[in-house]
């Protein structure tokens, strides 16, 4: 029996090898083959609610198998479906996740794809530039009216949107870049809330800090006093820093006899100095985003026997080439303490930058202009300052400005039909800080061209007209560069009703609340309506022309002014003597010639000192010959008959003057 079983132990055994060998098929394994590569799109974009198709090549030897696996890192971005060698993937939200793709037949084999999820909403971002200029830049074209933006500021983060802006123009070009324009003067620091309606279904509302100016520029304040004298000043942190809310992080060379004290955003200064001298005082100011700027206090201070002055350099910028020179004209001053405070002054000759003559203001600073400076370098000027009430006290004080090389910028401004817009202004922001430069503007002249002038620096450049703005264009300027712009603003050209009144004659064009918007009979403005006006004067007709004019401006524009008018001159003059009372010294009064030739004009009085001044048919003052004694003044001047000539009365000291005007020809 034993031998039975372990016969039948042996034969179970041989059973089961068997088996193994009939389910284990060595020919089924080179049959199947291996799994080469795997092969996918390493990244995806996808707008939510949208789906794209992505391809899954997987490359074998004989009959491997092809199935795949996926598997999705973050949940409720996508959505995955599977097909016959392809993943659709359908967007969820916004977002980003990573989809791992993985053979069956060979987990090693595996390939990532990074996929982004866009919103199908319209995005937007926004930038602040000039303080008051708001720039959108949407991600796809929308459009925008003003009445969909809502600008709102608060002064504190903690505050309440309590400052509500108008916006006085949008404008754009192609829909997607939107520039506005908004009757706002808006601090550093202060948050701005802006909520933008009609785009989504949802409000688009962002936030940012009012910070249109990058740097933070340091400033110098000067404080003049007698030793005797307490010193009482306050300075506000807040309209020194950069952004944000400033405090006082420390403080340097404090006079003895002054304490400074902070106190809601203000510092205060208080005492006496004693000593005699120039003092600098820095106070290191510091914000809540860390931007650094420094508030220097210069006392001067003198005494009753004695004068102390303090001359503040001038930085400005210069420029010249082949073609042109751009030169820097400016105020120095110079500052003086000490004496009975009233002072005279006397120039050294020989200092050439600086004009002839010093400005004084009454409150203990001479104003000295010097000329146009056209090369680099440090140029200086003496003079010296006397008190008035005791030629004794005498101080010399030596005025300085250090001219630096500047870098010129040119370039053309055209409208949005591609016409060269003649009334632009063209202005440049420093972005950085750059010691005594932080803006330049020009204007454009009849071709849209443009010349200006600034430090090598970081810089914004644009340009409007009443409007319309350009998009900003922010370029760090190393050496002269050409910037051409393109402002989404359109042509009005205005003609006359009136065939005696050209429409050349036609002067500055106001709206109703006084805003400028142009000059002449062509000049290009923003879309929008406008009801506008101009004063003109047509001398050949004696008729002194109220023009106006409303119209919608969607395109480029020619339309006719309506005009009307009233005499420059109420009373004729004839040869012989005229009674004249001057209510006015710019009142006009007519002369026409009765024949070609030589004419005296006198102007008699007794109460006072007009003088009398003729102006021709063109309105321009004529070059006459003048006679002046006390009581007469006359002019001596060659005159066509038929035309109208102008006599008015200038210099006169007080209103209803009467005067006697005596006209007579005369051979010369």
């Amino acid at each position: 029996m034993k031998k039975f079983k372990k016969l039948m132990a042996c034969v179970l055994s041989v059973a089961l090898v068997m088996t193994s060998f009939v389910a284990f098929d060595a020919t089924d394994i080179w049959a199947k083959g291996k799994v080469k590569s795997i092969s996918v799109a390493k990244k995806v974009t996808v707008v939510a609610g949208k789906s794209k198709t992505v391809k899954v090549k997987i490359k074998t030897t004989k009959k491997a198998s092809k199935k795949f696996t996926t598997k999705v890192s973050k949940k409720g971005i996508v959505k995955i479906t599977k097909k016959s060698g392809k993943i659709v993937i359908k967007g969820l939200k916004a977002g980003t996740t990573k989809i791992t793709v993985k053979s069956k037949a060979n987990k090693k084999k595996k390939k990532t794809i990074k996929v982004t999820v866009k919103s199908a909403d319209v995005t937007v971002s926004i930038r602040q530039f000039n303080g008051d200029k708001f720039q959108f830049t949407f991600s796809k074209a929308v459009k925008l009216n003003p009445d969909n933006v809502t600008i709102e500021s608060k002064r504190y983060k903690s505050g309440k949107f309590v400052n509500k802006v108008l916006i006085k123009s949008l404008s754009t070009m192609d829909n997607k870049v939107y520039l506005a324009d908004t009757d706002g003067s808006f601090r550093n620091g202060e948050i701005i809330r802006i909520t933008i309606k009609g785009v989504n279904k949802a409000n688009i509302v962002k936030e940012l800090e009012s910070s249109y100016s990058t740097f933070a520029e340091d400033t110098e304040e000067v404080v003049t006093a007698l030793n005797t004298e307490t010193i009482e000043r306050e300075f506000y942190i807040d309209d020194i820093v950069a952004r944000g809310n400033g405090k006082v992080a420390s403080v340097s060379n404090l006079p003895a006899g002054l304490k400074a004290t902070t106190n809601s955003g203000q510092i205060e200064v208080k005492g006496k100095i004693a000593k005699e001298g120039v003092y600098k005082t820095v106070f290191n100011l510091v914000d809540e985003f860390d931007a650094k700027t420094k508030l220097t206090v210069v006392f001067v201070v003198g005494t009753n026997s004695s004068l102390q002055t303090y001359s503040r350099e001038q930085i400005v910028y210069t420029y010249s080439d082949s073609k042109r020179t751009y030169y820097s004209n400016g105020v120095c001053s110079i500052f003086v303490a000490g004496g009975s405070e009233s002072y005279d002054y006397s120039i050294d000759k020989k200092t050439t930058p600086f004009a002839d003559t010093l400005e004084y203001d009454g409150d203990n600073v001479f104003y000295w202009d010097y000329k146009g400076i056209t090369k680099p370098g440090t140029y200086t000027g003496q003079v010296t300052i006397e008190d008035n009430n005791n030629a004794n006290i005498t101080k010399k004080a030596t005025a300085s400005v250090v001219a630096k090389k500047g870098v010129l910028i040119t370039g053309k401004v055209t409208s949005i039909t591609g016409k060269p817009v003649n009334n632009a202004n063209v202005r440049v922001e420093a972005k950085t800080y750059v010691e005594g430069f932080s803006y330049n503007f020009s204007g454009t002249d009849k071709d849209g061209k443009y010349e200006l002038v600034v430090a090598p620096s970081k810089c914004g450049i644009y340009a409007e007209v009443t409007g319309a703005t350009s998009p900003e264009y922010e370029k760090n300027i190393a050496g002269s560069t050409t910037v051409n712009m393109q402002i989404p603003a359109y042509q009005v050209v205005i003609k006359s009703d009136n065939p005696k009144v050209s429409s050349s004659l036609f002067e500055g064009w106001y709206k109703a609340d006084d805003d400028w918007v142009g000059y002449g009979d062509s000049f290009f403005l923003g879309k929008g309506y406008y009801d506008i006006s101009s004063q003109c004067q047509s001398w050949e007709e004696n008729l002194d022309i109220t023009a106006k004019v409303k119209f919608n401006l969607v395109s480029d524009i020619t339309v006719t002014a309506q005009t009307s008018g009233k005499p420059i001159a109420t009373k004729t003059l004839s040869l012989g003597d005229n009674d004249v009372t001057l209510s006015t010294d710019s009142e006009k009064y007519l002369f026409v010639p009765p024949a070609d030739g030589y004419y005296i004009i006198k102007s008699l009085n007794s109460e006072s000192d007009p003088r009398a001044e003729l102006i021709d048919y063109f309105g321009d003052y004529m070059d006459s010959s003048d006679d002046y004694d006390e009581y007469e003044f006359s002019m001596t001047d060659y005159l066509e008959a038929g035309k109208n000539y102008y006599i008015c009365m200038e210099d006169c000291e007080a209103d209803n003057v009467k005067t006697t005007v005596n006209i007579k020809q005369t051979e010369k």
